[in-house]
């Protein structure tokens, strides 16, 4: 009996293994099942799961206060503040311009205390950045982990630990070892092509189907469930760049699975470990521009290389990723401004996620915990859309540029576009020059304010 039924689960996993490694390398799907089947699980939660807040919507940030001042608050104060009666506008750390009306020049030194102090509480209260690298908000348990873990309120019944228990069943027996087969299954094809490539001159266009493939491949084994909005009318082309914001290493492959005509070519950090391998084998078959980004004179030779790539039209479009660091998709953060060059076309892409079957944030310290809490979720619920093309103005700077395609994807993602780079969190160096900055802005803001009414100031020494 047990043998038995030993034979119909190996069966049966054997079967839908065979079934979706058959339909990617033919270029097929299983069409709308996936979609139905997270419509399922989904509604599940929202009627025999528990609500665990009644405000918050999946995947989206939820503000405690309607803040006053937001982002980068210090250039706003010092727009208001510091050019007094002199000018009727100014500008912040990047050159912008902010107007100022007659109301904001009528001032007294203790409104600017009060102005930082509002800042300063609502920063406490809630933050700009920290948010960011937490996982991405629900507002139902998800049966991903036990009751007594998820259910705030403390409330348990025999209901939530028999989902619970039946979810386990059903991602540890049933999905992860179809997910583990399609992942040694995208690897083994992968490398096969790798090895190819020294006994055979690829094609662009059988590039672009070993890119699609590996890449739909490696989505199935983690469970992606791709949405993909306006890919023909807005799929990226060659010659140009594609910029998105950015959740996971995976991104990548998101992307490359929904690939027409064109592939990309891949951009990135040098990783070690199993990324380190994908980057190395995938050199070996596609077009691939990695780099590591403490090495100075590689960030200039890759500058370079992103500028040639982009204006030749035997080149794939360039992939980048100019946030620089994952987030969990409820902001977009700052664009790093050395490649948004002139005379280039620019697609931008929006990915959102929707963390209630599984969340894609990338926030474990190496890849392989994170690798297998992706093959152990429900599945990853991805919406990708691709946007009009963009190119820089004339005397536009690339600051100003990078911000105007940030903000785009804000927009497209309906969610924040944040003025602060993620290096704020990952660097003391960072932090410091944001802290002296600041620091510098408050005390031309008190000088400039006292010389327009009292006069210049005079040091005494004791």
């Amino acid at each position: 009996m047990l043998s038995a039924l030993l034979c119909i689960y190996s069966s049966i996993i054997t079967f839908v293994v065979a079934i979706t490694v058959a339909c990617i390398l033919f270029g097929k799907s299983w069409g709308d099942i996936p979609k139905i089947y997270a419509a399922f699980v989904i509604y599940l939660q929202e009627n025999f799961g528990i609500q665990l807040d009644e405000e918050s919507l999946p995947g989206k940030r939820l503000k405690i206060i309607e803040r006053r001042h937001c982002g980068r608050f210090i250039d706003h104060i010092a727009a208001r503040y510091s050019q007094a009666s002199k000018e009727t506008s100014a500008t912040n750390e990047n050159n912008n311009v902010i107007d100022l009306s007659e109301e904001e020049l009528d001032f007294e030194l203790f409104d600017i205390q009060t102005e930082i102090l509002q800042a300063g509480v609502e920063a406490i209260i809630q933050d700009d950045l920290l948010f960011t690298c937490e996982f991405s908000p629900i507002n139902y348990w998800n049966f991903l982990s036990s009751p007594f873990l998820s259910v705030y309120n403390g409330y348990e019944s025999m209901q939530q630990w028999f989902l619970y228990c039946g979810s386990l069943g059903i991602r540890f027996l049933f999905l992860l070892p179809i997910r583990i087969c399609l992942l040694i299954a995208s690897i083994i094809f992968l490398t096969t092509a790798a090895i190819g490539s020294f006994l055979h001159e690829y094609s662009h266009d059988q590039v672009v189907y070993i890119g699609k493939a590996f890449s739909r491949l490696f989505c199935a084994s983690i469970g992606v469930i791709g949405n993909y909005i306006d890919g023909n009318k807005n799929q990226p082309k060659a010659p140009g760049i594609s910029v998105a914001n950015h959740l996971s290493a995976n991104d990548i492959q998101l992307l490359f699975a929904d690939a027409h005509d064109w592939g990309y070519t891949v951009t990135g950090q040098k990783h070690s470990g199993i990324i380190g391998w994908v980057e190395k084998t995938a050199g070996r078959v596609g077009s691939t521009l990695w780099l590591e980004r403490a090495n100075a004179h590689e960030r200039k030779e890759f500058q370079k290389s992103i500028i040639s790539y982009a204006s030749n039209e035997t080149k794939d479009p360039i992939l980048l990723f100019p946030e620089g660091y994952c987030s969990n998709g409820t902001s977009v953060s700052q664009f790093r401004k050395a490649c948004f060059v002139e005379n280039v076309d620019f697609y931008p892409i929006s990915i959102t996620q929707d963390p209630r079957l599984g969340d894609a944030f990338w926030k474990e310290d190496t890849f392989l915990p994170y690798l297998f809490r992706l093959m152990t979720s429900f599945g990853i619920i991805y919406n990708v859309r691709y946007l009009p093309p963009m190119r820089r103005n004339i005397n536009e700077a690339s600051e100003k540029f990078a911000q105007r395609i940030q903000e785009r994807i804000a927009d497209a993602s309906n969610i924040d576009a944040i003025p602060f780079d993620l290096n704020v969190l990952k660097r003391i160096t960072e932090q410091k020059r944001i802290h002296d900055y600041s620091q510098n802005q408050c005390a031309h803001m008190i000088s400039t304010l006292y010389a327009a009414k009292y006069g210049p100031m005079i040091m005494h020494r004791g």
